[in-house]
């Protein structure tokens, strides 16, 4: 009797789609996705955080300064931003990280690549390596121009500050995952991704890499040694095949994970470029009427319409670098998710593939409810 318990309590902590759903075919069947999956909002900081040392320096060395040149209420300007920077994560799209989202429901991650400055894939919400010098440089420029028409003597004074602002520069240019607080390697997050497969093997998931700023050339043959440390390079679904399979068939296989991205090169390792698979609507909404106006008049953004196409739809608000937690909860709402997956099948012609979105657990954690009743929906009318 004791084992029967253990047994009922193990297959409880398990998750599965349910058996009636698994005869959908995969781009049938709905995904709730995160958008920068690993990029949370609450910071992970330590004294040895080396962005953190450094800016919490500056801000002792202009406090001093400016304590010295009775400017003190003028350096606030240059320090309440420093700060804001190390007190929390500007590009944060997501309060849980991906162990929570997974046992809340969610089974798609969109994760932006980037090569660090030690040649690590990593995960990260920033520019490119051009992108990020295109805004330092200028700004940098600035400052160098204004200091060397400082009279000797400042100079002298403001050197060390100088060289502690030049230094700063550096590591934004060299490295622009330091922006993403929570910033993490590609290995870690698809070893956990292979980990929850392998103790859930009745789930299928999703990711979508966010490519623009990885040089294919250069990075195919480390992902292809990440996926395969991971473990996960076996449980991939690639084919050239028309037809998408069904989620009994991919199951039944082991072939559980699809990804893709927006480029050509990577079929190899088994990610299909999405627009040769799929349509999708826009990103870039930076109010809620914005958002509410594109659902009410939907366009393509990229892919085309199409035969046995994934839809992808983006439904969030970005007012400026990261997702809007004040606007989560309309936009995440259950009937302004309905509305403007409804609004995109009708477009399309296809049926809803993924849903992304920032700060999917409020309110009440209406995206995952309404995606598992959009499934459970569709499976009655096979």
């Amino acid at each position: 009797m004791r084992k029967y318990f253990i047994l009922i309590g193990f297959m409880a902590l398990n998750a599965a789609i349910p058996s009636n759903q698994q005869k959908l075919k995969y781009n049938e069947f709905l995904t709730a996705m995160t958008h920068n999956s690993t990029s949370l909002k609450k910071p992970y900081y330590t004294s040895d955080d080396p962005l953190y040392s450094k800016i919490t320096d500056l801000n002792n060395k202009i406090n001093n300064l400016t304590d010295r040149l009775g400017l003190k209420s003028k350096a606030q300007d240059l320090i309440q931003p420093l700060d804001s920077l190390v007190a929390g994560n500007p590009v944060g799209d997501q309060n849980n990280d991906v162990a929570t989202q997974l046992k809340d429901g969610i089974r798609g991650f969109k994760v932006p690549l980037h090569v660090d400055d030690q040649g690590e894939v990593r995960i990260c919400h920033t520019l490119s390596k051009d992108q990020m010098a295109n805004l330092v440089n200028p700004i940098q420029n600035k400052v160098d121009n204004t200091f060397n028409r400082l009279p000797s003597f400042l100079q002298k004074i403001l050197s060390n500050l100088k060289n502690k602002l030049d230094g700063i520069a550096s590591d934004f240019k060299n490295n622009p995952c330091i922006v993403d607080r929570t910033n993490q390697s590609l290995e870690s997050f698809l070893a956990e991704i292979n980990n929850y497969l392998e103790s859930n093997p009745q789930e299928i998931i999703t990711i979508y890499f966010d490519t623009f700023a990885i040089d294919l050339g250069a990075t195919k043959d480390k992902l292809k040694n990440i996926l395969d440390e991971a473990g996960i390079s076996g449980k991939i679904y690639y084919s050239e095949q028309a037809e998408w399979p069904t989620l009994a068939e991919m199951i039944s296989s082991n072939k559980r994970v699809v990804m893709f991205g927006a480029k050509d090169g990577w079929e190899e390792l088994g990610i299909y470029n999405k627009n040769n698979i799929g349509v999708g609507s826009d990103y870039d909404y930076k109010t809620i009427s914005d958002l509410n106006n594109n659902t009410n008049n939907p366009s393509i953004y990229w892919g085309a319409k199409g035969p046995n196409r994934i839809l992808m739809i983006d439904n969030y608000t970005t007012p400026v670098l990261a997702g809007s937690s004040e606007d989560a909860p309309t936009v995440n709402e259950y009937n302004s998710v309905k509305a403007r997956v409804e609004a995109y099948q009708k477009l399309t012609e296809s049926p809803a593939t993924v849903i992304m979105v920032d700060f999917y657990q409020v309110p009440n954690n209406d995206v995952v409810k309404f995606v598992n009743d959009w499934n459970e929906t569709n499976a009655a009318k096979k």
